[in-house]
């Protein structure tokens, strides 16, 4: 794992890649939809960069994990402008990294409203913003992962909810202002997916068949949306499984 590219070998990494390869960067690859769209774009002959707080889980000379707590706003930044200087191109950006605290709000622990915040909702800004000079001149694209709570009232979610539809807004908004230089914008908004999310809630998918989406199936989705930007930019998707399900943990 290396961190914030200081070491010689990311920079080398980085260097030796095959030059004909596009570059995509994801944060939140240690499980579910990072680690499924980093294997598949992987697989779509892409090099890719993984942020992540965890053990790297993919071994591909043409992955390369960063390890950044995207929780601290301060860390964001640095992180992200020594990624920046190591580049000369990225082709994909996406801002996938997420979590959730749900409950009455006023149960809700302040630092985990400030956290969900700045995971949520800063990073993903202040990526953008660090990364858009690059994304420009390849007239890349960006990928939010929004939430299906952004969409509507979150009873017991209502901070969670309002990180993800400041997402969606910033999603939209951006797409308006970068659209005329050639980036693409593309905030994806799921409904509830099987994966580590839910790990530390008291809630999750129900396993009856049509209830949850798979991470998968997401990434499956994610990759359709980068790969026929050339014909429309899809610049919403919402998800949903067929039934709306859930259970206790």
């Amino acid at each position: 794992m290396l961190n914030c590219l200081k070491s010689n070998t990311s920079q080398t990494q980085v260097k030796k890649r095959d030059m004909n390869k596009k570059i995509a960067l994801i944060t939140g690859t240690s499980s579910g939809i990072g680690l499924e769209l980093a294997k598949k774009l992987l697989n779509n002959d892409y090099f890719v960069i993984g942020v992540c707080r965890k053990p790297e889980t993919i071994k591909n000379g043409d992955f390369m994990p960063v390890q950044c707590d995207l929780s601290m706003p301060e860390n964001t930044i640095k992180c992200f402008k020594k990624i920046k200087q190591e580049l000369t191109q990225l082709d994909v950006l996406v801002n996938n990294a997420g979590a959730g605290r749900f409950g009455p709000h006023e149960t809700i622990n302040p630092m985990d409203i400030a956290y969900m915040v700045n995971l949520n909702l800063n990073a993903p800004m202040i990526i953008s913003s660090i990364l858009l000079p690059l994304l420009r001149k390849a007239k890349g694209h960006i990928i939010n992962v929004s939430s299906i709570t952004a969409k509507k009232p979150s009873p017991q979610g209502s901070a969670y909810g309002a990180t993800k539809a400041g997402l969606l807004h910033f999603s939209a908004s951006l797409f308006e202002e970068v659209r005329k230089n050639g980036v693409k914008v593309t905030a994806v908004c799921p409904d509830i997916t099987k994966s580590a999310f839910f790990n530390k809630l008291t809630f999750g998918p129900s396993d009856k068949e049509g209830a949850y989406l798979s991470a998968e199936f997401i990434a499956e989705q994610i990759l359709h949306i980068i790969n026929q930007a050339n014909q429309g930019i899809i610049t919403e998707m919402v998800i949903r499984p067929q039934i709306l399900s859930l259970k206790k943990l």
